[in-house]
């Protein structure tokens, strides 16, 4: 008979052979065993002092949670794994393809952006003991809508400056257009008119979102040349007061530029392809003489077109 006590509590165990003996025993927390006495088939008796230590260790339980609904347009979601185990660890995972395995000290961070049902399949810890596990996550990857747009004319000037556009986008529920000159129109109509009241670059831009709200931009510029318009003063006097001191034409909306001044023999005495730079009256800085003189102006518009113009004018001194 062997008398031993099991974590401080006394109890007892018949063996019929002599030799080695096992006891089978489950704990289910760390226990200790430890001898007292033994007494033979004899009632020979004696005391022991040894005793045996089994760890058991908490089982490892595992939760997966997070997930989320995120845009087709490179968005990420977090998917966490928390376990009740600061050691060493295993884990597995599918999204419902293929299975994924973690190792280290939880917990566990996924970022992604694969669609699909995340699930834990196996979790293990150090000693290799299998744990539990519950949970789920769920990540949908909804669609980008399209955003584009069409227009016209282009370019264009204030003679015209009423642009059609036409919206291309597709997939879409809501669309706003920003026309680039302070107007804001919230419609998802195809086909509008919008119109410029001055010259300038405008950047249009149209974003578009759909049920999921995600969205989608594009942007263009249009363009609203001047007008072409010139004027050619008849006469001007280079006196120093500020006033009609040179001679030039006053010109807009020009692409090109080019004046020639001629003396009264058809020479030419002045040549400049810069609209800003008039005539001053001088030669080589020396002041010419009162009288009349010819000019040629070739002024080429935004659209290309020439515009030719010969004339006199009257130098007073």
């Amino acid at each position: 008979n062997v008398n031993y006590n099991i974590n401080g509590v006394a109890t007892s165990n018949s063996f019929s052979n002599s030799g080695i003996n096992t006891i089978m025993v489950n704990p289910s927390t760390t226990t200790v065993y430890s001898l007292v006495d033994i007494t033979d088939a004899n009632n020979c008796f004696n005391t022991a002092s040894d005793s045996a230590t089994i760890d058991v260790n908490e089982k490892v339980d595992a939760i997966i949670s997070g997930g989320g609904a995120i845009c087709n347009d490179g968005s990420q979601v977090t998917i966490d794994i928390i376990t009740n185990d600061s050691t060493f660890i295993n884990v597995t995972y599918t999204n419902g393809f293929n299975p994924i395995t973690l190792s280290g000290v939880g917990p566990f961070e996924i970022i992604t952006n694969q669609a699909g049902i995340y699930m834990i399949t196996d979790v293990v810890d150090i000693y290799g003991c299998v744990g539990t596990y519950s949970g789920n996550a769920t990540i949908t990857v909804n669609p980008l809508p399209l955003a584009e747009f069409s227009f016209f004319p282009q370019p264009t000037d204030l003679d015209n400056p009423h642009i059609n556009f036409t919206n291309a986008s597709f997939g879409h529920t809501t669309a706003i257009w920003d026309f680039g000159d302070g107007t804001i129109l919230n419609d998802t109509i195809s086909k509008l008119l919008h119109t410029y009241n001055d010259t300038g670059h405008y950047k249009v831009n149209l974003a578009v979102s759909n049920e999921f709200g995600c969205t989608d931009t594009i942007s263009y510029t249009i363009i609203i040349d001047p007008i072409f318009i010139i004027y050619i003063p008849d006469a001007f006097t280079p006196n120093g007061d500020n006033i009609n001191d040179a001679f030039g034409p006053s010109v807009y909306g020009i692409k090109e530029f080019e004046m020639k001044i001629y003396d009264r023999w058809g020479k030419i005495i002045y040549h400049t392809t810069e609209k800003d730079k008039p005539w001053d009256g001088t030669i080589n800085n020396n002041e010419t003489q009162a009288g009349v003189y010819t000019y040629s102006i070739v002024a080429t518009d935004l659209k290309e077109k020439p515009h030719k113009y010969v004339g006199a004018f009257i130098l007073i001194r």
